[in-house]
């Protein structure tokens, strides 16, 4: 049987997303040594992976409305610590101390008395995404789960009140490096400062300094996020060359989105171009935005027909809908100049993550067009699947937005030989943009837009400085059982590991047909080598042994020219460890692999955790170099 954060004992939960390696665990270690086998590269000597993930602290309430983006931000590391003769992996856990976890802890432990409540809550404080998105749930039942924060949130300030909640992230999604910070990140929120090799919370960023840090003088002159504004994008981008942090606040007034764009202390001086809460001109209503792209010179802002309209509920619908009737847009500005941004239009889709953004220039050195790699789809599944909801039925091809003057949206016409368009509303594709800036057509349309395979395809992941070039490599994850977001209720279960080689895929699909839906390589998962490196394809698959999972992957360079020259960390389960009813019990653990990332064969090193680590979200690598970098704290923090 599972155990809740108080230690009893409970039933396995009827979610599926509360179950198995999914339910979260409440024991947290300090650096502690592990056991390994295989060989530890050297370049990962004084280095930390971790990894952030939903983990959800009151959990009584297992046949509650949940779904896997709302519990409370986990951080799970390793960290190749160098000793004489060698590198000793340690292990590491530990909760991210938001307002929202210390709220949770206080009034779910020892009741709500101090609130001069008499009872103790035991779900969490914030409404569940999953009510926010159900197509069937009435205005009633969201209203009141919306009421029930709010009402908690305002006695929570309260003068006799010890659970200030000043912001709602549970800052569970990603993690993040910048001007001698780790940053771990949610988009209901601003990125939260965590210290490193240790995990420890530090404080809130504002995007002038972290809570908890030393004080500079400087940094307390700096425009700081405010009000809304401080609700920023989960996955900020940071250009290793510039040392600025470029990131947007999506918000539910016009403008409906901003954007920032932050130097580094280093940088500010050569590079003052410090931009604070810019609108971004185009939007006329508020989206559901996870990710955006970022190359040398631009921006790109996905304006995805997502909408999030909370006056939708008053007429009974959804406060969240897919549109399909609508084009997705893609606004490309300038990185200093947001005021001069234009817009594309192409067919409606779903995009959850980008791989890669580009410029490319002419022979003067001038900027003639921006390229995008990404993960697609063309219906919301996974939003609905990751709640264990019935996503909505999807619209025939006749009734999705189509440009002007055509009978389809383009590349209907084609099929990549094996599936209709309703099945392939199911599969996640790492897909190319290129957006020509010299366009002058109006509305402007990209010039190519194609899936690069038929594999599916998420949690995209290059070299690190490779997110704003032209990147050969992107890796992944897939799945061999079924779609990683699927919409027949099968979990994300990932036992796939891809590596795409996106230059050469590129190249191919630009010679063949600019505008298809058409994969470049047209191969389907059972049709590809798995774990055959040498079969100079350009899909390469490593596949786990059955029953072992596995989560995003993490590129670690080794120092080699060529830029696939390197390892792939991620951490792994063994389901066999569940017990009949499905609980995973008390002695399950996890363990990290390394994964050759070259040949995509050869597991070089198993890391075997001292506890269970579950399936979450978005990892980081962090380098000895910045961690010996990070900013001083304050004596006291969080």
């Amino acid at each position: 049987m599972a155990q809740d954060a108080a230690g009893r004992i409970s039933k396995q939960s009827p979610h599926p997303y509360l179950a198995g390696n999914f339910a979260p665990v409440y024991t947290t270690h300090p650096l502690t040594p592990c056991t390994y086998t295989g060989e530890i590269p050297a370049s990962l000597a004084g280095g930390q992976y971790i990894r952030n993930g939903s983990n959800p602290l009151l959990n009584d309430e297992q046949d509650r409305m949940y779904h896997w983006f709302d519990g409370d931000g986990m951080l799970a590391g390793v960290l190749f610590r160098k000793v004489e003769g060698g590198i000793q992996p340690q292990f590491v856990n530990s909760w991210v101390e938001t307002d929202i976890l210390k709220a949770n802890r206080k009034l779910g432990a020892s009741g709500s008395k101090m609130l001069g409540w008499p009872w103790r809550i035991t779900r969490p404080i914030p409404p569940s995404i999953s009510t926010l998105v159900d197509p069937t749930a009435g205005p009633s039942a969201v209203g009141k789960e919306i009421l029930r924060t709010v009402l908690i949130r305002f006695v929570s300030h309260l003068p006799w009140s010890k659970a200030k909640i000043r912001r709602i992230s549970v800052a569970n999604t990603a993690m993040l490096y910048h001007d001698g910070r780790a940053l771990a990140t949610c988009e209901a929120g601003p990125p939260i400062r965590v210290g490193l090799p240790g995990l420890e919370t530090i404080g809130w960023f504002n995007g002038a300094f972290a809570e908890g840090e030393e004080s500079r003088k400087h940094d307390n002159g700096l425009p700081q996020f405010a009000g809304s504004l401080q609700i920023t994008t989960a996955h900020p981008k940071v250009d290793e060359e510039t040392g600025e942090m470029i990131l947007f606040h999506n918000i539910s007034n016009a403008p409906y989105v901003r954007y920032s764009v932050l130097p580094s202390l280093e940088t500010l001086t050569a590079n003052p171009r410090r931009i604070t809460e810019a609108p971004v001109l185009g939007m006329s209503t508020s989206r559901l935005m996870h990710d955006f792209g970022v190359s040398k010179r631009h921006t790109v802002i996905l304006n995805i027909p997502l909408s999030v309209t909370p006056s939708n509920l008053a007429r009974g619908k959804p406060m969240v809908q897919y549109n399909p009737r609508e084009p997705s847009r893609f606004g490309v500005l300038p990185r200093h100049d947001p005021d001069k941004i234009v817009w594309f239009e192409d067919d409606p889709c779903i995009i959850t993550h980008t791989a890669s953004t580009w410029d490319e220039y002419d022979a003067d050195g001038n900027s003639t067009a921006v390229c995008m790699l990404l993960c697609r789809l063309i219906a919301p599944d996974i939003i609905y699947q990751a709640g264990n909801l019935e996503p909505p039925p999807i619209l025939s091809t006749h009734e999705h937005w189509r440009p002007p003057g055509t009978g389809h949206g383009d590349g209907s016409e084609t099929s990549d030989g094996s599936s209709s368009r309703t099945e392939e509303s199911h599969i996640c594709r790492l897909h190319y943009y290129r957006f020509p800036l010299n366009s002058g057509n109006s509305p402007r349309r990209p010039s190519h837009s194609f899936p690069l395979s038929a594999v599916d395809m998420e949690f995209p992941t290059v070299a690190p400085g490779k997110s704003m070039q032209n990147a050969r490599f992107v890796y992944g994850c897939s799945s061999r059982s079924t779609q990683v977001n699927s919409a027949d209720g099968s979990l994300v279960k990932i036992d796939i590991i891809t590596k795409m080689h996106a230059g050469e895929l590129v190249r191919r699909g630009r010679e063949s047909s600019p505008r298809t839906r058409r994969p470049v390589d047209t191969r389907l998962v059972g049709d590809v080598s798995l774990t055959d490196g040498n079969d100079n394809s350009h899909v390469q698959l490593f596949a786990l042994p059955p029953g072992i999972y596995a989560g995003e992957p993490r590129f670690v360079p080794d120092g080699g020219a060529n830029e696939d020259r390197g390892h792939l960390l991620f951490f792994t389960f063994d389901e066999e460890q569940l017990l009949p009813t499905g609980d995973a019990p008390r002695g399950a653990a996890s363990e990290l692999w390394i994964l050759d990332a070259t040949e995509m064969k050869d597991v070089v090193a198993k890391i075997q955790l001292v506890q269970r680590v579950p399936y979450g979200l978005h990892g980081e690598w962090f380098t000895e170099e910045q961690i010996r970098g990070q900013r001083s704290r304050a004596s006291k923090h969080i």
